[in-house]
């Protein structure tokens, strides 16, 4: 049997052929099998979506040590818009207080099973559920939610008491399973206000996204959170750091403003002069009660209160993320 010749150099193979001829020429020139020619294409094909930075998911991170900062009402606002633009949206409620889940009405303290918490932490015989099996179909056309409950409260102690290995990769292992079998062009994760290997779980998914995924952190006029801002990014570089990763994008998302006050003016410029290299977001969200009461009301802002200020700029918001690169 003759031996097949190897591809010539300098030219590839993987071309898209257009008709049989060229599927023919290309054999020719490389000394191959049609099949052979196809299946090469195929295989890059097949290595080019698997690469392909637009088939992942932007995964937005929600995080700041200090609660208190909007960090539940950003995550439900910027989703809600995101459905309404068409985009199939997933959040996930890693808050054991379960605003998040609640705001939804995905949360029954009756059921004591379907919680993010069946997910990262092990029951008494060391099975943990899929995501798949806990994701909530929210009343809102491509919104789903992964919902949390009070099992979830004290989180990390549970986790690192646990046996097994990659503690800190539980979510991201999790969500890359998912995406296997469902597609999400975002997925939103409302951190509790901690720096625990809850929020390392959180902050490791970023790996299974695409380019434009990132930490947001929510701050508004309180010193404090400011801190939390803080203790929240000195938590990103030692996870990049330890786990050898490049350090992922983070960005700034200013809260609960009222931009009428020389005080918030003064406090605000103050922020950009001691953090000249922190990416802040143009959008800044004001401070209103329609804020509450859409919380009370168990609504989105834009069906609460659709000509409200903050509903306004959270639509903005979505808009600059989109834009974003």
């Amino acid at each position: 049997m003759a031996k097949t010749k190897s591809p010539k150099k300098g030219r590839s193979i993987y071309l898209d052929p257009s008709t049989d001829s060229k599927l023919v020429e290309i054999a020719n020139e490389n000394g191959v099998s049609i099949g052979n020619v196809v299946k090469e294409l195929l295989d890059e094909k097949q290595s080019k979506e698997s690469h392909d930075d637009s088939v992942l998911p932007t995964i937005l991170v929600f995080s700041n040590f200090k609660g208190g900062v909007s960090k539940t009402t950003s995550v439900k606002e910027i989703g809600y818009n995101l459905s309404v633009e068409g985009f199939k949206v997933l959040l996930i409620d890693l808050d054991g207080q379960s605003n998040l889940s609640s705001s939804f009405q995905v949360y029954d303290p009756r059921n004591m099973s379907g919680y993010i918490s069946d997910v990262i932490l092990a029951d008494g015989n060391g099975n943990r559920k899929e995501l798949a099996d806990v994701i909530a179909h929210t009343e809102w056309e491509n919104l789903d939610l992964v919902p949390a409950n009070l099992a979830f409260a004290a989180a990390d102690n549970k986790i690192r008491s646990q046996e097994g290995g990659a503690i800190d990769r539980r979510l991201l292992y999790a969500i890359q399973d998912l995406l296997k079998e469902a597609s999400y062009d975002y997925i939103l994760i409302d951190c509790p206000p901690t720096a625990d290997s809850v929020v390392q779980n959180a902050i490791l998914t970023l790996q299974t996204g695409n380019s434009r995924s990132m930490i947001i952190v929510p701050v508004n006029s309180d010193v404090q959170a400011i801190e939390g801002m803080n203790r929240t990014l000195e938590l990103v570089d030692t996870i990049s750091q330890d786990n050898r990763l490049a350090k992922p994008k983070v960005m700034v998302l200013w809260t609960q403003a009222d931009e009428r006050t020389n005080l918030f003016r003064d406090l605000f410029a103050e922020f950009r002069e001691d953090y000249p290299k922190l990416p802040v977001f143009n959008t800044i969200i004001t401070s209103s009660s329609k804020v509450g009461e859409a919380r009370g009301a168990l609504e989105p802002l834009s069906k609460y209160a659709r000509n409200a200020k903050p509903t306004q700029r959270y639509q903005l918001l979505t808009q600059e993320i989109l834009t974003l690169r």
